[in-house]
């Protein structure tokens, strides 16, 4: 009985092999994380240009079309890639509160998508870039309050930065315009 509470005890204990795995894991995920991070960011800049170079097509069609690649995109993705095989084949496995989550992250990213669609029929592609950097100043905010993690002091700092960024391009934007005599009272 000895051994084999030993032999119990030591495969439920980390180990250093396992150990050494977890954190060569973590530091694989992480690198995955960045590129795909990366990836998106090129991605978005690309198709915030796109989307600005056909303003003749509403913002609604935009957003539809991309709307049924995007199913059709994510039904291929869990038929061929789910690693839980969850969603596509049994959505009886999926509780109502996993659903209602899914639904709502779906109608934040439709409202998103549309908006950032017709605001880049608007304005240029690279100020809606720079408004957009809002979002991250937006993220602690909504994280503090949903997870109740509060961002710590150089979170604050960095936002900070971020907010004055933004405030600075939109003045600069404001004051062009104006010095072009397009705005302020003259044409």
């Amino acid at each position: 009985h000895h051994h084999e509470l030993s032999v119990a005890l030591n495969d439920s204990l980390p180990n250093e092999t396992t150990t050494n795995k977890t954190a060569v894991d973590d530091e694989c995920n992480y690198y995955i994380g960045v590129v795909l991070a990366v990836g998106a960011a090129v991605t978005g800049a690309a198709s915030n240009v796109i989307v600005a170079k056909i303003e003749q097509i509403s913002s609604t069609a935009i957003v539809t079309y991309s709307g049924v690649g995007g199913v059709v995109l994510a039904l291929g993705y869990g038929v061929l890639v789910d690693p839980e095989d969850k969603i596509v084949p049994n959505f009886a496995m999926v509780t109502a509160e996993e659903w209602l989550t899914l639904l709502m992250l779906g109608g934040m990213g439709l409202v998103g998508f549309f908006a950032l669609t017709r605001s880049l029929q608007l304005i240029p592609p690279t100020t809606v870039a720079v408004l957009r950097a809002m979002e991250i100043v937006l993220a602690y905010g909504v994280q503090a309050v949903v997870l109740g993690e509060v961002p710590n002091s150089l979170a604050i700092a960095g936002s900070s930065l971020v907010i004055t960024s933004v405030v600075a391009f939109a003045a600069e934007n404001i004051f062009m315009t104006c010095a072009a005599g397009r705005f302020c009272g003259m044409h």
